[in-house]
């Protein structure tokens, strides 16, 4: 696993995080937040901070994403919108499950295929009561998911983004980060989970 924010100081909108809740999974977690700068620094600490306190309780990806959505529903005066990409992994195992609001981009890299797995869907915040798909995937050695959040909408960007990181599937997940940066220059966070097998 490894992470880059375009910002170093703490006014950052948007955060990246893993960890390891108490089932024993590993969490991964992306997000954004909308708004003037010191507000959606602010949103993003306290998005963080729920993602966080929620995974303390039984969860699947899904249900993460409507907790925080309630959160952040519940928490805002109106209008204040956020993006989460939240996956979680069972080591040893390779099956990884996750659940996407917003605007996150993502993408699962194997060694012969590509796969595009969010588009744009409603952010959090936007309405009570939203449903996430819950996808599953079995990952194997060198499988690369990624997670970004991008100003850049270009197929041509993310078509290279998904031949580099295949092209270069032996990289540290750190240098694989270097690849994307060098790519898309419009990113401003980034998160990758690579699977290894232990030799």
């Amino acid at each position: 696993v490894a992470a880059w924010s375009a910002t170093d100081d703490e006014l950052a909108s948007g955060f990246y995080d893993w960890f390891v809740p108490p089932d024993g999974s590993l969490a991964v977690a992306l997000g954004t937040c909308d708004g003037l700068r010191v507000e959606s620094a602010l949103s993003a600490g306290a998005l963080q901070a729920s993602v966080r306190a929620h995974s303390e309780y039984s969860h699947d990806a899904a249900t993460m994403i409507s907790r925080a959505n309630e959160t952040v529903w519940n928490s805002s005066a109106g209008g204040h919108l956020a993006s989460l990409f939240y996956g979680k992994a069972t080591p040893g195992s390779g099956e990884i499950e996750y659940s996407t609001a917003g605007t996150i981009r993502s993408m699962l890299v194997r060694k012969s295929d590509l796969e595009v797995i969010h588009e744009d869907t409603p952010s959090l915040g936007s309405s009570l009561g939203q449903t996430p798909d819950r996808i599953r995937h079995r990952l194997v050695d060198g499988d690369v998911l990624l997670m970004m959040s991008s100003s850049s909408k270009q197929p041509s960007r993310q078509l290279e983004i998904a031949r580099q990181l295949r092209m270069h599937r032996d990289a540290t997940p750190d240098q694989l980060l270097q690849l994307v940066r060098s790519i898309d220059r419009q990113a401003t966070l980034a998160l990758i989970v690579q699977c290894r097998q232990l030799q």
